[in-house]
């Protein structure tokens, strides 16, 4: 397995802990995806998705290892009402920031670090019955690349 996909899984792991039973405001982790491309209201909610985004070479540290930046967008989806849409869009925004930053301080083995870089909550069309956010992070980490699984 790959560096890159490890810490996908690592990610996608520490957001499966985001349970009411774990202290967590939602049950978001019940249901977390990998690049989920359908979404419509009749899916399983609250719901997360993992996206990732092209990387970057961030130092020439050798011809064969590369310093990689990997952006990462962690989309969440509730069902909601006009009523509570933004209470529900900051619920999943918080849980998502206390898995993925609770899981920092445990000092992860596959990258160096991960920084916050920002979140949104989507601007919902009228008689849409879904919140939307998205929590943007950068992942850190060095690669061999003639050997990717190290």
């Amino acid at each position: 397995m790959t560096r890159r996909k490890r810490i996908i899984e690592e990610l996608k792991g520490a957001l499966q802990q985001i349970l009411i039973a774990n202290g967590y405001v939602t049950d978001a982790g019940l249901n977390v995806y990998l690049d989920m491309s359908q979404l419509d209201e009749t899916g399983e909610y609250p719901a997360i998705n993992i996206n990732e985004a092209l990387d970057s070479n961030q130092s020439g540290l050798h011809l064969d290892r590369a310093k990689i930046n990997l952006p990462i967008s962690v989309e969440a989806f509730n069902k909601c009402t006009p009523a509570n849409a933004n209470d529900l869009g900051h619920d999943l925004i918080g849980d998502i920031k206390q898995a993925l930053f609770s899981h920092v301080k445990a000092e992860p083995a596959n990258y160096e670090k991960m920084t916050y870089v920002s979140a949104n909550i989507a601007q919902r069309e009228n008689g849409t019955g879904l919140v939307s956010v998205n929590v943007l992070v950068d992942v850190i980490y060095q690669e061999y690349l003639p050997q990717p699984e190290d």
